[in-house]
């Protein structure tokens, strides 16, 4: 594998989007403008019985140099998008009707579609990704393993494996696109239309990691976790995390817009030391941690601590 990678972004509909690390990295870069715009809204993306709620979206207004784009109608509260057992029902009649009607609104008045249209159809792009998300995941942790001592080729296969990732589930979200008869135009222009201001793109993040934990779910459990293991678990990679050094030598190898995806390179480095030493991979923490929710106040520590050690290497 060379050391040349391209790139890595989260793209949604040719969208990119930063992760969360990068967003808050991003965020306090542009404080120091004064004319950022800051928001104080505050988005939740939570899971609830088979069920996506988005909560406190956003009214966008977009403007260019040439004109003023009519401000797209507002987002209703609380859009439940059901999740399908089939991903062939996002070609039902009425979300079939729901899009022409919307497409027809674009071509008139350049309304963009609408938030949860292209949240349906992101969702069921993450679902039909599912099968070669597993394969590749595989293969993977394997590449990255062999070289988990060398820094640099650790993070080549980190940041390889996340380019084709995204490319994956934007080939798929384009291709169901395409089925409903909308441009990669209209579909991107609506993307940047709705989730133009910071509080959206904060909305996206949460949806998109989300559905990125979903994927990890699709993979099949092969051990049981008890509540002391995963407590063990937890407490490896609290202890870990103190050690800011170790992390440092691998972050350091990120450059330019790369540095954004530091946060996506200490969880995996912490999944593989988890690996390295229980022999548990991250859908049999995942099943654990959902079966041991007493253990959700560690688990959120480990967050914290990620984004703080993700904020130190940068300065």
């Amino acid at each position: 594998m060379g050391n040349k990678v391209t790139k890595p972004q989260l793209i949604i509909g040719g969208v990119v989007v930063v992760t969360i690390g990068g967003f808050i990295y991003q965020k306090k870069q542009n404080e120091k403008r004064s004319n950022e715009l800051k928001s104080s809204q505050q988005i939740e993306a939570i899971e609830n019985e088979g069920k996506t709620i988005i909560q406190n979206p956003s009214q966008v207004v977009v403007q260019s140099q040439q004109d003023v784009i009519p401000t797209p109608p507002q987002i209703t509260n609380n859009i439940q998008i059901k999740e399908e057992e089939d991903p062939s029902s996002i070609y039902g009649v009425n979300f079939i009707n729901k899009v022409n009607k919307e497409l027809k609104a674009y071509q008139e008045q350049r309304i963009p579609l609408s938030f949860e249209v292209l949240i349906k159809i992101t969702e069921a792009g993450f679902k039909q990704a599912t099968k070669p998300y597993s394969q590749n995941q595989q293969r993977n942790r394997i590449e990255r393993r062999k070289v988990i001592n060398s820094p640099q080729q650790y993070v080549n296969c980190v940041l390889e494996f996340n380019n084709q990732l995204e490319a994956l589930i934007n080939e798929k979200q384009l291709d169901i696109c395409s089925k409903l008869r909308i441009s990669s135009e209209i579909y991107e222009n609506s993307f940047m239309m709705q989730f133009e201001n910071e509080a959206a793109i904060q909305q996206l993040i949460f949806f998109q990691l989300s559905q990125r934990q979903q994927l990890i779910a699709s993979i099949p459990s092969q051990k049981d976790i008890s509540e002391s293991d995963l407590a063990q678990v937890i407490n490896l990679q609290l202890k870990k995390l103190d050690d800011v050094t170790f992390f440092q030598k691998y972050l350091q190898t990120l450059q330019g817009e790369d540095q954004q995806l530091g946060s996506i390179v200490i969880t995996i480095l912490l999944s593989d030391i988890v690996y390295n030493q229980f022999g548990f991979e991250e859908e049999d923490i995942l099943k654990a941690i959902l079966a041991y929710p007493m253990l959700k106040n560690q688990l959120a520590q480990i967050q914290q601590k990620v984004q703080i050690v993700f904020e130190n290497c940068l300065q």
